[in-house]
Formats: C-alpha cells, structure tokens, sequence
C-alpha cells in the first residue's frame, strides 16, 4: 500500500515552501519530485510466479517475493 497522506502533505508542503523568484518554477519541481520519489519507494512490491521452466517431476508452490522499490 503507498503513502497517500504522505505524498499529499509533501505536495502540500513543496507548494508552500516555494518562494516567487526566479527558481521557484525549479525549486516546485525539485520538491515534487523528492514528494513522488518517496511515495513510489513508499510501496511493496509483491511478485508471485507459478509457471516457468522447472524440470522438477512432481508439483510445487508457486514462487512469492516481496520486497521494496529502492
């Protein structure tokens, strides 16, 4: 499950922290990014694998992994 009160406040934030200016355009978008960069890694993936190329005779569970986005 991702972070969406986190993603939210962090948008929230970036549009407050910029100050008008010359650089406020790139420093909006450096803020968003750093805001959706740590939503995505926020995330779970899960992976879950039943078929493939097994030379085994009999039968077996499917294959589950889960781990982060890094």
């Amino acid at each position: 499950m991702l972070d969406k009160a986190g993603l939210e406040s962090a948008i929230e934030t970036a549009f407050r922290s910029v100050e008008p200016g010359e650089d406020s355009v790139s420093q909006l978008a450096s803020a968003l990014a750093s805001a959706f960069d740590a939503f995505v890694k926020s995330g779970t993936v899960e992976v879950v694998s039943s078929g493939g190329g097994c030379t085994y005779a009999g039968t077996h569970p499917p294959l589950n992994s889960t781990g982060s986005v890094k």
